[in-house]
């Protein structure tokens, strides 16, 4: 994942929590244009008109709403465009909506007859001052986009620092590991220190990777394969593994290398703490229109620097990818500990950039 991403370059995502922040913007500067009136007098709740409020709130919501879609519906052909120009034109949409349906409105109520100019400036001064009022407002909210989207970024900088540290912690050990294993297989067994080669090097190359995005759930799995493979011939018979995976998820998309640190943690602080060894258990299936993947290990869930390191990782990785819809749960029983990681179902390929 890289920090810049081309989507911030209009931080507006199409997503509820905008929207609803966008509208409870619009009702509180609705609030304080109708306590203080046109005519700029003190604030007094003496004054305040339900039934006026309501209308001067629905037409607010109405421009909210309108250049919300309208900005949605543009936003692929925005995406094209080079440079500044996708936010400065959807910069613009926001006022030219509010003069055009400050325009309708009168327009509206000679038609009707619904005495709304009565209570109103003349329609050229009210058009000044809502568009400016807009432009103002949708200044001040496209900001506070910006700033959100650079906050994320740095999250997302910070987090994957971390996520490289604990990486180069990681590899120099497994990796001398796996190259005394080859070694001690070459005089006995030369075919299979090339397979455990072969899984070696596609292990590294998906560890290596600069750009860490999503990758299919079954390619998920073949990594894991290929890790399990290489600790198996190190640790015999006291490695035993069971692992489900659930035929109709295999085509769901999850980031690269999310459960191989939990499954090397399984090995290392608990296959390897018990003499007589156990059984790895990595399952994964859908349940209540969610992915549920566990991780299961004999023994206790010893809480040292290097285990929490990892899981910390993994749960800063599910809120940058999945932003808040996706969770990590630990669980100690007797003679085992389990970390249990929920999903939401994802199979487009594209990186999930716009679901905040």
């Amino acid at each position: 994942m890289s920090a810049a991403r081309t989507t911030d370059r209009l931080p507006f995502h199409c997503q509820p929590t905008e929207l609803f922040a966008a509208a409870v913007v619009a009702e509180l500067v609705v609030t304080i244009i109708h306590l203080h009136g046109w005519e700029g007098r003190t604030l007094d709740w003496q004054h305040f008109d339900l039934r006026w409020f309501s209308q001067i709130s629905l037409f607010a919501q109405w421009v909210v709403l309108l250049s919300s879609l309208m900005i949605c519906w543009l936003r692929p052909w925005l995406l094209r465009l080079p440079g500044s120009l996708p936010v400065i034109l959807a910069f613009q949409i926001a006022p030219l909506v509010t003069a055009l349906s400050t325009l309708g409105l009168f327009v509206l109520d000679r038609q009707l007859q619904l005495s709304l100019s009565t209570r109103l400036p003349e329609p050229g001064k009210l058009i000044i001052v809502n568009t400016l009022t807009v432009l103002l407002v949708s200044g001040a909210f496209f900001r506070y986009l910006y700033l959100r989207a650079d906050w994320q970024a740095r999250i997302q900088a910070e987090a994957r620092a971390r996520f490289e540290a604990l990486q180069a912690r990681i590899r120099p050990h497994f990796l001398f590991n796996s190259i005394n294993t080859v070694a001690s297989l070459i005089p006995v067994d030369a075919e299979k220190a090339e397979e455990t080669l072969l899984d070696l090097t596609q292990l590294f190359r998906a560890a290596l990777q600069e750009n860490q995005g999503v990758h299919r759930l079954q390619e998920e799995w073949t990594l894991l394969e290929h890790y399990l493979r290489i600790e198996k011939l190190r640790l015999g018979e006291r490695l035993q593994v069971a692992m489900d995976l659930q035929q109709d998820i295999r085509d769901c998309r999850v980031p690269a290398l999310l459960l191989q640190p939990l499954v090397e943690n399984a090995v290392y602080h608990g296959i390897e703490t018990l003499p007589e060894g156990g059984t790895i258990q990595v399952s994964a299936r859908c349940e209540d229109r969610r992915i549920r993947l566990e991780v299961r290990n004999p023994g206790q869930g010893q809480g040292n620097a290097g285990l929490g390191m990892a899981q910390n990782n993994i749960r800063q990785r599910l809120q940058l990818y999945y932003h808040g819809k996706a969770s990590m749960q630990t669980e100690q029983q007797a003679d085992a500990y389990s970390v249990i990681l929920w999903l939401p179902v994802w199979k487009d390929d594209e990186q999930d950039t716009d679901r905040r």
